[in-house]
């Protein structure tokens, strides 16, 4: 079985700005060794669960574009292919009404980086929520093509919990059809490189999609996060809310596309980041903070609402002498705004213990344990 090598321009920008500002795209560069390690004990019977091979996939999936980008998808498709591997294709019956998630858990195998693949088809008016945890102290990829049919509702959450020392990227697409819905939620902890995102099109009457998202870039961390609502149906709706804490030595690039096709009429799309520097930003050195933001509306339709904005703020003097006064020293405080940070989404993910590992995992890594 042959590693494979590759380097490729992902998380590309729909609408080119200046060059000079480095935020049009990235650059996504290593090596894959092995297939992930995947566990999902237990399934309901409204799921059922196979793998496949890349030509037995069905065309529907193959025409889902993740944020990372065709050049990305055709990577992954080939390095399946090569490392003669499989696709975990889930699939969720119509009609059916899942009550508890369905919980994989993702890790590199052997110590060596891994990736994995996987396509989620909810039939006709189905529901159910989906839980993704990635794991592990190698390098590690995944991608997850999500198709909604008519009336289905899907719940879709990844959580970053990889060693800090890793190298790791993530590509989320989806089609969601008539009166559908996909909501995503991320947890973006972990790893040293993060390339991170998802991509709606929203093609169905009525469609809709819904995004939490939560980061935290300290010392040696870059993060690289793109996400993208196409809206091509009558009447669709897409939301994104972004949460993120930057600290000295982190650096961050967020995108963030509401893109407005023709014959979108009566569409809205709303997105919107927060952003904590909790640090100084110097010229030169280790303790350079990166923060860029690109919150764009792309509209081809008239008929159409859209808002998008972006906030960054520091922990102010004010906020800070006053939590002071209550007790709390500077690092207390600080803690205590990450999580508040990490909590505003814990709350739409159905599962305490991993909720749990979640603040643990933040409260152990976080840099505002550093000196």
């Amino acid at each position: 079985m042959a590693d494979v090598t590759f380097n490729l321009n992902a998380n590309a920008f729909p609408s080119l700005t200046w060059h000079r500002l480095g935020i049009n795209g990235g650059q996504l560069a290593g090596t894959i060794e092995n297939l992930a390690l995947v566990e999902y004990p237990s399934l309901p019977k409204a799921v059922e669960a196979k793998e496949i091979s890349v030509k037995e996939l069905d065309t529907l999936f193959e025409n889902i574009e993740s944020q990372l980008g065709r050049e990305f998808d055709s990577f992954i498709s080939n390095a399946i292919q090569t490392l003669d591997g499989k696709i975990h294709a889930f699939s969720v019956a119509a009609e059916s009404q899942l009550e508890s998630p369905v919980k994989v858990t993702c890790s590199s195998k052997d110590g060596k980086s891994s990736i994995c693949d996987f396509v989620i088809n909810l039939e006709e008016n189905s529901s159910a929520t989906f839980i993704f945890e990635y794991r592990g102290k190698a390098d590690f990829g995944s991608r997850i093509r999500v198709l909604a049919k008519e009336g289905a509702r899907l719940s879709l959450v990844t959580v970053n919990l990889l060693d800090k020392s890793v190298k790791c990227f993530n590509g989320i697409g989806s089609e969601v059809l008539d009166n559908a819905l996909v909501e995503v939620t991320q947890v973006e902890l972990g790893g040293s490189s993060v390339f991170s995102g998802f991509r709606q099109n929203l093609s169905g009457y009525a469609s809709k999609s819904l995004g939490h998202q939560v980061y935290m870039a300290c010392k040696n961390q870059s993060l690289d996060i793109n996400y993208i609502s196409n809206q091509l149906g009558r009447q669709t709706e897409s939301s994104i809310t972004s949460d993120g804490i930057v600290d000295e030595g982190g650096q961050k690039v967020w995108r963030g596309t509401i893109d407005f096709k023709k014959g979108c009429v009566d569409s809205k799309g709303d997105e919107q980041e927060n952003v904590l520097l909790l640090g100084d930003d110097t010229e030169e050195g280790e303790g350079k903070l990166v923060n860029k933001s690109l919150p764009v509306i792309l509209c081809d339709e008239e008929a159409v609402e859209g808002r998008h904005g972006c906030s960054i703020g520091r922990l102010s003097p004010e906020i800070l002498f006053y939590m002071q006064s209550r007790g709390l020293d500077e690092n207390a405080a600080r803690k205590m705004l990450v999580r508040a940070k990490i909590n505003s989404v814990c709350r739409f993910i159905p599962d305490s213990e991993l909720v749990g590992r979640i603040q643990d995992f933040a409260s152990f890594n976080s840099y505002t344990d550093a000196e």
